[in-house]
């Protein structure tokens, strides 16, 4: 009996010992617990920041950056259409078309030059042509005659050569001018 007498007391004793080591690691799991979740979650109040990067598209400023807009009306700039040129090429067979066309421009204010043909009679739509420096007066000048500004381009050199050196601006009237 003696043996069992050692025995209950080294099992009582381990048995307290084994429940205060299954306490502290429950604590030490506890205390792992909070720290990760206070790093993973964060430990402040602060909320997070903005991803700015996920808001903006590709050469899009973040909204944050982006620079003050101001409201400005952007006008032409003025044209003084006395000392602008504009020749006027019929580019249809309808006679008396680009001279129709010239007198509309010359009451508004233009200097009318080379009234002729041009080298193409069968142009459907009518077109504005400018030389270097003088876009905005072809603009005006397209305005004038009823042209949205996607009429207008630059002077290519065989109208130049029908038009003369002295036009800044060049209308080749087309089937779409004759109603």
């Amino acid at each position: 009996m003696s043996g069992d007498d050692g025995d209950e007391g080294s099992d009582g004793g381990g048995g307290r010992g084994g429940i205060a080591a299954v306490i502290g690691g429950i604590a030490a799991v506890l205390v792992v617990g909070v720290l990760v979740a206070t790093q993973l979650f964060g430990g402040d109040d602060a909320p997070p920041e903005q991803n700015t990067i996920a808001d903006t598209v590709p050469g899009q400023v973040a909204p944050d950056e982006a620079p003050e807009q101001t409201t400005t009306t952007t006008e032409a700039p003025e044209v003084v259409r006395g000392n602008v040129t504009v020749a006027v090429l019929n580019g249809t067979t309808v006679a008396g078309l680009a001279r129709s066309a010239a007198t509309k421009i010359e009451t508004e204010g233009y200097k009318i030059g080379q009234v002729v043909n041009a080298a193409d009679q069968s142009r459907p739509s009518t077109v504005v042509q400018f030389v270097e420096g003088s876009r905005d007066a072809a603009l005006d000048v397209a305005r004038v005659i009823g042209l949205p500004a996607s009429s207008v381009q630059a002077m290519d050199q065989g109208t130049r050569v029908l038009a003369g050196d002295e036009a800044a601006v060049v209308v080749t009237v087309g089937a779409d001018q004759s109603g």
